[in-house]
C-alpha cells in the first residue's frame, strides 16, 4: 500500500527545490543490538532517479537483557522502538541542496501518536476509563545525549518515566507521568564543514577528514532515539495505567 502523506501528524520540513522520481523510505527493523550498532542508515539514488532512505529500528523486547547487562528503559510487556535514522540536513546534503534544514520531529511528538494510535485501537470503554481513571501520560522535552558516543547511548541511555500526583484513585485519574526520550544527533557533512570554518587551520582540517572519509561518512547526520511503540502504549492504557504504583521507572 503506498503511502499517504495526510495520514501523518508530524510535519517534516520540506526539501525545497528537489525533485525526483521518487522518494521512499524503507525502514529496517531489527531483533538484535548488534545489527543496529553496526548499521547504518543511509541516502541511495537509484537508476530510475528514484531515491530510497533507508532508516534503522531495534524492536527493542523489554524482557530480554542485553550484551554488557544493560536493561530497556522500562517493565512493560511490549517491545519499545530504538531508532538510527537520517536527519533532513545528512539528506539534503546527499541530494546536493544548499541551505540548512531543522530535524523538524521530536522523540515526544513520536511518543504523543503513539499514545494517539493506542486510544484509537483499545476499545472506547477502555480509552475513557484511562482518561478517567488512570495516570496520564505526558511528554516532556527530549533529553539531549551529552556526548556523540552512539554506542554508549545505544546501550545505555533510557525513557524516563516520572510520576506526579496522588496514588489515591478518583475521577480526575491518579496523577501524571512525564515521559521523556533520550535524543542523540551526530553533525552532517555541511555542518561540520561550517564548524571547520571557524577554526585554525589544523584542527579544521581533522574535521574536514572525517567528513571526506569513506568510512566515517556513514556516522554523519544519524538521528537516534528511543521511544514507546504502539503496543506498548495500549499495554499502558489498559493495564498499567491502573496500577496504584507507577511501575516503569
Amino acid at each position: 500500500m503506498a503511502f499517504d502523506p495526510s495520514l501523518s501528524q508530524i510535519a517534516q520540513p520540506q526539501l525545497l527545490g528537489f525533485s525526483a522520481a521518487a522518494v521512499i523510505l524503507l525502514l529496517l527493523s531489527f531483533l538484535l543490538l548488534q545489527t543496529l550498532l553496526y548499521n547504518q542508515p543511509k541516502v541511495q539514488e537509484q537508476a530510475d532517479g528514484s531515491i530510497v532512505v533507508v532508516a534503522h529500528a531495534l524492536i527493542a523486547l523489554t524482557n530480554i537483557v542485553r550484551p554488557g547487562g544493560t536493561l530497556p528503559s522500562c517493565k512493560s510487556a511490549a517491545p519499545e522502538y530504538w531508532l538510527k535514522l537520517k536527519r533532513p540536513q545528512a539528506i539534503a546534503d546527499e541530494l546536493g541542496l544548499t541551505g540548512m534544514f531543522a530535524d523538524g520531529v521530536t522523540a515526544a511528538a513520536l511518543n504523543k501518536n503513539a499514545l494517539d494510535a493506542a486510544l484509537a485501537t483499545v476499545p472506547v470503554p477502555a480509552a475513557n476509563r484511562y482518561k478517567s481513571h488512570g495516570w496520564q501520560l505526558s511528554f516532556g522535552e527530549d533529553d539531549k545525549a551529552p556526548d556523540s558516543n552512539a554506542e554508549k547511548f545505544v546501550r545505555e541511555s533510557s525513557m524516563v518515566f516520572n510520576s506526579q500526583g496522588s496514588a489515591d484513585a478518583s475521577d480526575q485519574g491518579l496523577g501524571t507521568v512525564m515521559v521523556c526520550s533520550p535524543v542523540l544527533t551526530s553533525d552532517s557533512v555541511s555542518e561540520i564543514k561550517q564548524k571547520a570554518s571557524g577554526m585554525d587551520e589544523k584542527q579544521a582540517a581533522m574535521w574536514l577528514a572525517s567528513a571526506n572519509d569513506p568510512y566515517m561518512h556513514r556516522f554523519l547526520g544519524n538521528w537516534y532515539t528511543k521511544v514507546m511503540s504502539v503496543a506498548q502504549a495500549m499495554e499502558w492504557v489498559l493495564l498499567d495505567c491502573l496500577r496504584k504504583d507507577v511501575t516503569w521507572p
